[in-house]
């Protein structure tokens, strides 16, 4: 899988160094640090200090993160190198945002139950759902929320959908980049399956009752439009859920510099 993930970095931040920018950016924005014990995870989320209550929650669901070191070396750590997704969530002011990372992810020196099958060929499986599940769930009490909305990036995209395949609060589903049919991502570029995973796409029947919206770069090379497209297929005609295909944008270019675009579907 490393072959999808990573082309190889001369130089990567250690753990700690990327958990401290991280959190340094978090508290730059008067966002702070927790940890959520989830069982069988602890899950790391970036919250808001002062939330208005009984407003609906927005929660931006990180990517893979750094799966793969190099396209043959599995990572031991997958806490991601770019925090991206991390910037976006922070720039988002309209009512209460919250971040949450995978499991595993910001979690140096804690005992997690973590393994690299954790982030690689089980990253969505039903452990990880069901953690993330009860994470949301308890980020949905400490913001007093009443409504959730879920937006995920890439493999977060895909955590996003399964968790809305299973509760009756998420009032939005958007995903960019996201790997909503994992099989097709991975015939696609002849990688072996996750066969320690859940695939969104089988979910359809679930999740045909939540509004969704999904975003592909039309030059993502990592997941292209063919994956987002077969999870469409999936739903029938009269309620498949919004796809929009981003010409000049590619995996990672340019969700960020653009993000209006997205905060404009959030909020809607």
């Amino acid at each position: 899988m490393g072959v999808l993930l990573l082309t190889g970095c001369s130089t990567i931040p250690t753990p700690g160094e990327r958990i401290a920018r991280a959190e340094g950016l978090v508290s730059d924005h008067g966002w702070q640090s927790i940890i959520l014990d989830t069982e069988p995870f602890k899950v790391r989320s970036f919250v808001e200090l002062n939330p208005e209550r009984q407003k609906p929650l927005t929660i931006y669901i990180e990517g893979d993160g750094l799966a793969w070191k190099t396209r043959t070396e599995v990572s031991d750590d997958p806490t991601p190198t770019d925090l991206m997704w991390l910037r976006v969530a922070l720039g988002h002011t309209s009512g209460n945002t919250a971040y949450l990372a995978r499991p595993c992810q910001f979690m140096k020196d804690i005992n997690t139950n973590c393994n690299p099958s954790v982030w690689t060929e089980a990253r969505f499986s039903s452990e990880v759902v069901r953690s993330m599940n009860r994470a949301i769930t308890e980020l949905k009490r400490i913001y007093h929320a009443t409504d959730i909305k879920l937006v995920g990036f890439s493999g977060g995209g895909a955590i996003a959908a399964l968790v809305a395949a299973n509760r009756d609060d998420v009032v939005r589903l958007i995903t960019v980049a996201g790997t909503l049919d994992h099989r097709v991502w991975t015939d696609y570029h002849n990688v072996t399956p996750l066969h320690a995973s859940l695939n969104p796409a089988d979910y359809w029947r679930s999740l045909q009752r939540v509004p969704q919206f999904h975003f592909i770069g039309g030059r993502d090379v990592t997941v292209p439009k063919e994956v987002a497209e077969s999870y469409i297929s999936r739903f029938p005609v009269y309620a498949r859920p919004e796809l929009e295909v981003v010409e000049g944008f590619g995996h990672t270019c340019c969700w960020e510099k653009e993000r209006q675009k997205l905060y404009s579907v959030v909020v809607d």
